[in-house]
């Protein structure tokens, strides 16, 4: 026997998985790291002594329990400071240890029974993680006889084998996107620590960011967790962001808006940009691996940064993995793994059930290794059909029953027939959770409202108990195998699963239930580091109105500022429903409308506005009035109120305000006026407007509204000011990414492409579409992304790319489906009526346009309606209906004696006009309205002129070919230049066409 003193039974984590993955001679490399910091911290008089495998011992004469642990936790620090270095990669692979300690006498007499008490205080660190320090039990305290095993990995070998795959592939520079799913309790988690484990020996970096159930859940918690992760561990310098420190704090400081900072900049766009940044910086220190656990519960903004993030990393080592629970899968979580799953470079893992075998391997490490036996794997079996969860708690429950016992010698067990265990995981865990003290009962149920994760601070500050309390419930809970450390060497704890939350909470009375929600709540406020949401959404539950209504508009405010809209939405939906008076009430449903037509909900728009309309005009508010009445007419116009009757009330409104002496809101109803002039056919009345509104507009100085005016100005322009229409635009962007206004620079990156379609650059016009798709897309803006996705379909169709033009045009008309768009369905019907026609269905196209005529008569979109009535003339046509042609241009043609201008969708007008008159025999009449039509054309857009010669040229060559000559000679170079491919391709047909008939 040794001197008095102390022993350290010491283990390197993961020992054996660093061996496997690195070889033995790394793995030798680094005991002999581990010796030389216990010889280096110890000092050279102690003994180390290596044990084989990952495990070592050292003495330490003299050395008392508080000495020893001492040198213990700092033997632990030097290792965790020190990481080894992985070859020639430079990366990094962190060690820790798990070290129990045990002193003599204290913990026996030999040194034999001083490594029994230090394994066993080991095995305790292991148990709970690994990664610190435990001193031996007093041996009265000790178990007479060992513990069921119950924290290892059985099965899923399969999935974990894929993982793995992906991870390495990653640390190659191939960034990917595993979807791991199965139903509850099945054991995703402990598949998923297994893989960070993994990614950590391999000298990477796991961050988990795990989604809560909840009434009011913060914007992007998910990434939240895991950027904050990545700054606590120095992997994120802390930088000059603009959006990022709104989202965390702790992101660094915070520079100003700048205007010129370039297309795409601003808003929810810059923001997510920035946290793509901030993960790619992430990982160009050392792969990254991001877990998203529970996501079937993650506010949808936390999908709208998964999709965003997963289209802007490339060739960069980063690894994300998304796990759902199946049977809990919301529609919208639903709606995006559908999504997710048709990229190419996304894996979808199914975690099954254990079988038969991997359960009885599982009960055999339970048992320390002893034989299962046929009828306990039966009854085990039996009971649980594989799910892993259920494994763990009736393995528990028998063991706290007796029903399992070490007899000293080896496991024994109560024949099936004797057991009276429940059958369910839910009767079960209640049976488990009634054997607690009722203290630790009492205080659990509490931690379980708070919700799956918590810590002792806020439990004892809920329950006014003192931290002491609250750590011995936590000890209770953690030896129970109900509770766990959230993370290795984390202060906070969760339930082990959301399940057994769920348990306790469903045993509170509900008066019990409400008085926990207003302590938790109260609770949260002191602490002051909480999210107004959660502090909200739990005065809500107590049923404490004012404070409910105030945190739900400061979780509104906060929400809006991240441009979550949806979470804002939710927001205020709560400060509604605990409005303390009428006022507040209204109040509230003003922000709620004004929120709902930037998320493109029209119909919700009107209903809230009505409502709110009637209290304050009650009280004689006469501003805010108009402005719910101004809001409300551009609800129903998007509804597909006709124009004429939307000019009237706008007419009546803008009169109002004048007499009352309204300025802002004359701008905007000078704005809605200039679009209403538009719908109706009269750009110049659209136009004059539109620079009313820009003048009066920039003597309020109003930035936001200046740069809605200046939009209107620049999409208002007649042919042949683009340049000035594009200098507005700009200006517009740079005013609206200054104020951070998503819809508008979506809306403004749209008209400009509009202005270089005019003048045939297709190339910049598609460039300015396809941003305005991407700020309107990640904004989650459906109604801007439609109408930009259109503007795009149609350019594409333009271009003869008819299969990207349908994709376009239906996923606009998608979209505009969901907002309940009916102006805006017609525009994607109408032009998917072009592709079916310019395809050769005309059938099809005839059934289209008829159905787009009638839609546009009922909402007075006058020149859809005749583009529309002379398309489905033209199938008519195509297919040998002449009389059904005949009826067609009936119905368009008088209406054209009152339009002299040249309109998009005349060049179908005149097309069937020509066509029917060379169709009848009256070729003199046909060769005279093609001049005449071509002469219009010749002020307008390249590509209706073009269009028209290449309908026309055909039936007219044969009568006039001069005159088919010299329109072929006027348009088929500029088509060319262009990029009207399908065009030039007709043009190059007749040109060659009138070489051969002139040979």
């Amino acid at each position: 026997m040794r001197p008095q003193g102390a022993l350290l039974a010491v283990e390197i984590d993961e020992f054996a998985l660093i061996e496997r993955t690195h070889g033995a001679q790394f793995a030798d490399s680094v005991i002999r790291r581990v010796e030389a910091a216990l010889s280096g911290v110890l000092g050279e008089r102690d003994v180390v002594a290596h044990q084989g495998g990952a495990r070592i011992t050292a003495f330490l004469p003299g050395a008392n329990r508080a000495v020893a642990r001492a040198r213990a936790e700092e033997v632990a620090d030097e290792i965790r400071r020190s990481p080894m270095t992985l070859g020639a990669s430079g990366r990094q692979l962190p060690l820790t240890l798990s070290i129990g300690v045990a002193v003599a006498p204290e913990h026996g007499a030999t040194q034999a029974a001083m490594l029994a008490a230090a394994e066993r205080a080991r095995n305790r660190v292991v148990a709970m993680g690994g990664g610190g320090v435990e001193v031996a039990l007093p041996p009265a305290e000790e178990p007479a006889t060992p513990e069921l095993r119950m924290r290892g990995f059985v099965g899923r070998s399969d999935q974990l084998r894929a993982l793995v795959r992906l991870l390495e592939g990653t640390i190659q520079g191939r960034p990917a996107l595993a979807i791991v799913h199965a139903e509850q309790g099945v054991g995703t988690s402990t598949l998923l620590r297994n893989l960070a484990l993994e990614a950590r020996v391999r000298g990477g970096q796991a961050v988990v960011g795990r989604a809560v159930p909840g009434d009011l859940r913060p914007p992007y918690e998910v990434w939240t967790q895991v950027i904050e992760k990545l700054i606590a561990v120095a992997r994120v310098p802390r930088g000059d962001w603009s959006e990022l420190p709104n989202l965390v704090p702790g992101a660094g400081s915070r520079f100003p808006l700048d205007s010129a900072m370039g297309p795409g900049s601003g808003s929810q766009y810059r923001l997510l940009e920035e946290l793509t940044e901030c993960i790619a910086q992430a990982s160009s220190r050392q792969p990254l691996t991001i877990v998203l656990e529970s996501m079937q519960w993650a506010d949808s903004v936390s999908w709208d940064a998964l999709e965003h993030v997963l289209t802007q990393l490339r060739e960069v080592p980063v690894f994300i993995v998304v796990a759902l629970a199946d049977n809990r899968l919301p529609p919208d979580a639903r709606e995006r793994r559908a999504t997710l799953v048709r990229r190419d470079d996304v894996t979808e893992l199914a975690v099954p059930r254990l079988t038969r075998d991997e359960v009885k391997r599982w009960i055999e490490w339970a048992l320390h290794g002893q034989d299962a036996g046929r009828e306990l794997l039966s009854f085990v079996y039996g009971h649980t059909r594989g799910n892993a969860l259920h494994i763990h708690q009736l393995l528990r429950a028998m063991a706290e029953e007796g029903a399992v016992w070490h007899t000293g010698d080896r496991w024994e067990w109560r024949p099936a027939s004797e057991l009276r265990l429940p059958a369910g995981i839910e009767p079960l865990l209640v049976r488990r959770l009634e054997r607690l003290s009722g203290r630790a009962q009492l205080l659990m149920a509490t931690a379980a409202v708070i919700g799956r994760s918590f810590d002792a601070s806020l439990l004892a500050a809920v329950t006014g108990g003192g931290e002491a309390a609250a750590h011995q419930v936590i000890t209770e809970g953690l030896a129970a195998g109900v509770l766990e450390h959230e993370e290795r060497g984390s202060h906070r704890v969760r339930f082990v699963h959301e399940l057994v939350a769920e348990v306790l909470r469903a045993h509170l009375p509900p008066r019990r239930h409400q008085r926990i929600h207003r302590d938790i709540a109260a609770a949260l406020a002191a602490f002051g580091t909480a999210d107004h949401g959660e502090i909200a959404a739990h005065y809500d539950r107590a049923g404490v109105q004012r404070e409910a209504h105030v945190r739900a508009l400061a979780a509104a405010d906060r929400a809006e500022r991240l441009y979550a809209f949806p979470t804002a939405s939710e927001a205020l939906q709560m400060a509604a429903r605990n409005a303390t008076n009428p006022e507040e009430l209204a109040q509230a449903r003003a922000r709620m409308a004004s929120l709902a037509e930037r998320l493109g909900r029209f119909e919700e728009v009107e209903e809230l506005c009505d409502l709110a309309i009637e209290w304050f005009a009650g009280q004689e508010e006469y501003e805010r009035t108009v402005s719910l009445r101004l809001l409300r007419e551009r609800a129903r116009d998007q509804l597909g109120q006709p124009a004429r009757r939307t000019l009237e009330a706008l007419v009546q409104l803008h009169g109002e305000a004048a007499e009352l002496g309204l300025r802002v809101e004359r701008v905007s109803i000078l704005i809605a006026l200039s679009q209403a002039w538009a719908r109706l056919g009269e750009p110049g009345d659209a136009e004059r407007i539109a620079a009313d509104s820009v003048r009066m507009a920039e003597q309020l100085g109003d930035a936001r509204l200046l740069a809605t005016a200046l939009n209107r100005h620049g999409l208002a322009m007649e042919v042949g000011r683009e340049e000035e229409a594009r200098a507005l635009l700009r200006r517009a962007i740079a005013l609206f990414q200054q104020v951070g206004d998503s819809r508008g620079q979506a809306g403004a990156y749209n008209n400009l492409g509009l202005t270089y379609q005019r003048e045939g650059d297709l190339a910049r016009a598609s460039e300015e579409l396809r941003m305005a798709i991407a700020v309107a897309r990640t904004a989650k803006m459906p109604d801007v992304w439609g109408t930009a996705a259109l503007n795009l379909g149609v350019f594409r169709l333009k271009e003869g790319a008819y299969d990207e033009a349908r994709t376009l045009l239906e996923q606009s008309l998608s979209l505009y489906t969901v907002v309940k768009n009916a102006e805006l369905q017609l525009y994607a019907l109408y032009n998917l009526a072009h592709v079916e026609r310019a395809e050769g269905r005309h059938s099809e196209a005839a059934e289209m346009y008829e159905m787009a005529a009638s839609l546009a008569q009922r909402i007075g979109s006058v020149d859809v309606e005749l583009g529309a009535a002379a398309g489905a003339g033209l199938g008519y046509l195509a297919m040998d209906r002449m009389p059904q042609a005949e009826e067609a241009l009936r119905r368009v043609a008088p209406r054209l004696v009152s339009r002299p201008d040249w309109f998009q969708g005349r060049e179908i007008v005149e097309a069937l006009a020509i066509l029917v008159s060379l169709r009848q025999g009256d070729v003199a009449r046909g060769i005279r309205q093609f001049q005449e039509a071509l002469r219009l054309a010749g002020g307008s857009d390249t590509y209706f002129g073009a269009w028209l010669t290449a309908a026309c040229a055909d039936a007219l060559a044969p009568h006039a070919p001069e005159e088919v000559e010299r329109a072929v000679a006027l348009y088929s170079s500029r088509v060319a230049a262009i990029g009207y491919a399908e065009l030039t391709a007709k043009f190059r047909k007749l040109t060659a066409a009138e070489r051969a008939d002139m040979s």
